[in-house]
């Protein structure tokens, strides 16, 4: 083989490495780039469910604030008696369903626990309304025996305030977590 084959085959050789090495290299910069995308979407979704926790949550919180306070006015007696009027009582059953649609939205966005954690205190809020329903119905004929209402009421409420706190905790320790638990 004479100087100049050799010479072209030597670039030939050269410039066929320097597009293997340029289709390499915007491989390589493709594929990196797609995956510092797919962590981009990644880190936005839970970004998203993290949000979207945190509104179910506040509004589960809220709901559940609506609920004790339409429930007070049924166990804490104002000037000697419980007010056990319809009025009353509407408003302890619509803050009771609003509970309960707070916390299908849990379902959803979850995780686990919080569920667990959010079954249990509707649960329990569904108890106390019950009682506090019958009680009334019962206290409506003679309304001096408030205390009758009270007596059968604190069980349910000190279950409700426990599963208040137990929810709140799950909640809290889900939010406080650096990497959110995606939901099924």
């Amino acid at each position: 083989m004479d100087a100049g084959t050799a010479a072209v085959a030597a670039s030939s050789i050269a410039a066929g490495a320097g597009v293997l090495a340029g289709t390499l290299g915007a491989y390589i910069a493709a594929k990196q780039q797609r995956l510092k995308a797919q962590e981009d979407v990644k880190s936005e979704h839970q970004r998203w469910i993290r949000q979207q926790r945190s509104d179910a949550y506040a509004a589960l919180l809220a709901a559940y604030d609506v609920f004790t306070s339409a429930a007070s006015p049924l166990t804490v007696p104002f000037s000697g008696s419980v007010d056990t009027s319809e009025a009353a009582l509407q408003a302890l059953n619509t803050a009771e369903y609003r509970v309960v649609q707070a916390r299908a939205r849990i379902d959803v966005v979850g995780p686990d626990e919080v569920e667990r954690a959010s079954a249990v205190l509707v649960e329990a809020v569904g108890e106390l309304a019950t009682v506090l329903r019958s009680v009334c119905e019962q206290v409506r004929p003679s309304p001096t025996a408030s205390s009758h209402i009270l007596t059968q009421a604190n069980p349910p409420v000190d279950v409700v305030g426990e599963a208040h706190l137990a929810c709140r905790e799950a909640m809290k320790k889900v939010l406080q977590s650096e990497t959110p638990e995606l939901p099924k």
